[in-house]
């Protein structure tokens, strides 16, 4: 790892190179795009913006090679989620605060509902339609063995806060990314435990749960933008409930049981959406009261 870190470091050109064949892997199904934000951002954090630009630069080759020919490609979709982990990646070297990226990250969030609220009138009756549309044709190719009056009821229900659940999974992606790229600095800089100990001190600042109440209150009166906001607001939360569990238990060996029920149940689809609601409403309330303040160990 600090071999491949230090080759990537030492020439701007071989970051590129690298991300460029990472992105191309998509030709064969294979999502390198992932692999390429995580060096474009471990080449931000470690050389700066510049030098991530040019990484970006290589991994929007495939993307803009489309676009001259008029086509929508995948690789699109790898390019914004490179340039997003820039910027980013970015802001994470210079303020050296998650709560900035945070902020940040769900401002970009908020923005991303509003343009497809603008686009659509009705964006929860496009979801509705689109995934209907899917499961029916899907039932046809398996012979009917989808209950769809079930499934139907189920997209009607999740289709009001789909935009924000994309937006949520965009954002814990790019997140998981950030996380990986700090993980590969601080052991080439034979840093170790410096990530475990910057995450457990990961804290939601006054102004994202300004936005989250802002949003609950929307909800309550039934404004559709607000409830479609939801998911996308929580990323920060969620991180937030986990950091001050991870803080508790390095202090309380006993919570590390607690923790591990808590992945356990995140990675089980029938209690994950639990889980996050939970360590949403744990992060929300830190963010305003400072558990590691209040209570010591």
């Amino acid at each position: 790892m600090s071999t491949v870190g230090q080759f990537l470091l030492k020439k701007d050109m071989n970051a590129a190179l690298a991300a460029f064949g990472c992105i191309m892997l998509s030709l064969v199904g294979i999502p390198g795009e992932i692999l390429a934000a995580v060096i474009i951002s471990f080449v931000t954090l470690q050389k700066g913006m510049k030098s991530g630009a040019l990484v970006v630069a290589f991994v929007a080759l495939p993307a803009v090679g489309f676009l001259l020919h008029r086509e929508a490609s995948l690789f699109d979709l790898g390019f914004l989620q490179c340039l997003f982990v820039w910027l980013f990646a970015g802001l994470l070297r210079k303020y050296q605060s998650w709560r900035i990226v945070f902020e940040t990250m769900v401002i970009g969030s908020i923005a991303c509902v509003g343009l497809m609220h603008l686009i659509m009138a009705n964006p929860a009756q496009y979801w509705t339609d689109l995934l209907v549309n899917f499961v029916t044709a899907l039932n046809a190719s398996v012979g009917g063995k989808i209950d769809m009056p079930q499934m139907t009821t189920y997209i009607r229900a999740i289709a009001p806060y789909l935009t924000g659940l994309l937006m949520f999974s965009a954002a814990s992606m790019m997140f998981v990314q950030l996380l990986l790229a700090q993980l590969w600095q601080y052991r080439l800089a034979e840093q170790r435990g410096k990530l475990y100990d910057a995450f457990i001190q990961i804290r939601v600042g006054y102004l994202n749960a300004g936005i989250l109440t802002l949003a609950m209150f929307g909800m309550l009166f039934h404004v559709a933008f607000a409830r479609d906001c939801l998911f996308a607001i929580l990323l920060p939360f969620v991180v937030g409930g986990l950091s001050y569990l991870h803080y508790t238990a390095k202090r309380y060996r006993p919570m590390l049981v607690v923790l591990g029920l808590i992945y356990v149940g995140l990675v089980m689809s029938s209690f994950g959406l639990t889980i996050v609601i939970v360590l949403s409403l744990i992060g929300y309330i830190d963010s305003l009261f400072n558990f590691r303040k209040r209570f010591a160990f």
